[in-house]
């Protein structure tokens, strides 16, 4: 039987630079800035869940929620481990695709409204994870119609290959 998480109404957003979660995907993360620590803490006490957003490629790193996408994938906690200094290690599993809807937190880290986004096919993570340019992902994970989803893979292979595939 399929496990089937409750998703909460608010959660955590961390905007990572180059990284982009996809439903059923693992995300290893390193966690050691205070205000994700606190985040961490935070998901713990709560539904040991948060999101992750990809950094706009302007933005070195972000001040506002003008600086990360606004669709991004909730992911469970599956495993983390604290460290003496207080950072942690843990593994995010992806579990479904969100679009922020609005914020009611954005210090010390950003908790935001999710609105559930879905498609006929969540199958993105196996055609989807081997592409390495993170805006060309976020793309991926934003388009609902696996159609359209199966176009952009098509072309990201025909550039790759200097449209040797066409």
């Amino acid at each position: 039987m399929k496990e089937v998480a409750i998703l909460p109404e608010q959660a955590p957003v961390m905007p990572l630079p180059g990284a982009v979660l996809f439903p059923h995907a693992l995300l290893p993360l390193y966690i050691f800035e205070l205000r994700y620590r606190e985040m961490l803490a935070h998901a713990l006490a709560q539904e040991r869940m948060f999101c992750v957003a990809l950094l706009r490629p302007e933005s070195a790193q972000w001040k506002s929620e003008d600086d990360f996408f606004d669709v991004g994938t909730i992911g469970l906690i599956r495993a983390c481990v604290g460290r003496g200094e207080g950072t942690s290690n843990l593994i995010l599993q992806g579990l479904q695709r969100v679009r922020f809807a609005d914020f009611v937190q954005l210090d010390p880290f950003p908790i935001a409204e999710l609105e559930t986004l879905r498609s006929d096919n969540e199958t993105t993570v196996e055609t989807s994870t081997f592409i390495d340019d993170p805006v060309r992902r976020q793309q991926i994970l934003e388009e609902l119609d696996l159609n359209a989803r199966l176009r952009l893979v098509i072309q990201y292979l025909r550039d790759e290959t200097g449209n040797a595939a066409a």
